[in-house]
């Protein structure tokens, strides 16, 4: 279902790399993959995600790359695949923000006392309190989680740097940045989003330290 709605809410461009398809079984990912249709490109995505069964890369992302720097930024989503991060901040995040919207909700709803023609025109209310209740806490407990979200992100970089070249990564990471305008940049919504994402130069140091240890298999 969720690799379905991703598709179609994207608008997907399915293609097919044998590269890629080398990389993710070095990586011990391949299996975890859509069998038919695993990578794709989209104008609607800035840089490159992952979800269950693919990987998805912005249609200028992709074109902008050089070969090395393509296995780079996959193997970063491979990573993410393999340690099933995606479910990982399902638990973490969205299912706790529903029991606290839940909780929230029975308590407000019990408190209405009034008979079955209020309650009706009260149930509007209700259902905006709902879906109010649940986005506030979806933020809050996402800026709990803005730290482990960080070093998921640090924690993907050191891997795709075990099976790439490092100096590549931190290429596709730079370019990535520096297409973002200034005018995005000042946006909230860009703010509220940097927080979950460790900056260039932690990425940079991170991945060549990890180079410099030897840690390549």
């Amino acid at each position: 279902m969720t690799y379905r709605y991703i598709r179609f809410s994207r608008r997907l461009e399915p293609f097919e790399s044998p590269q890629l398809d080398e990389l993710a079984r070095r990586m011990g990912v391949l299996s975890r993959l859509n069998r038919k249709q695993r990578y794709f490109l989209s104008r609607r995505t800035y840089s490159a995600f992952s979800f269950p069964g693919g990987v998805a890369f912005g249609s200028w992302y992709w074109n902008s790359l050089e070969d090395g720097e393509r296995m780079a930024i996959a193997a970063h989503e491979f990573s993410h695949i393999r340690s099933s991060d995606m479910i990982r901040r399902f638990w973490r995040i969205a299912v706790p923000s529903l029991v606290v919207t839940l909780v929230i909700m029975l308590a407000v709803s019990s408190m209405l006392v009034y008979g079955p023609s209020i309650a009706i025109f009260a149930l509007p209310g209700l259902a905006l309190g709902t879906v109010l209740t649940f986005v506030c806490s979806f933020i809050i407990l996402g800026s709990i989680n803005a730290g482990w979200r960080r070093s998921m992100e640090i924690r993907c970089d050191i891997d795709a740097s075990k099976y790439t070249n490092g100096e590549d990564l931190i290429h596709t990471l730079s370019l990535w940045e520096g297409a973002i305008s200034e005018k995005v940049k000042k946006t909230i919504r860009y703010r509220i989003l940097s927080r979950f994402y460790p900056t260039l130069a932690e990425r940079t140091q991170a991945i060549r330290a990890a180079t410099e240890n030897n840690i390549h298999p």
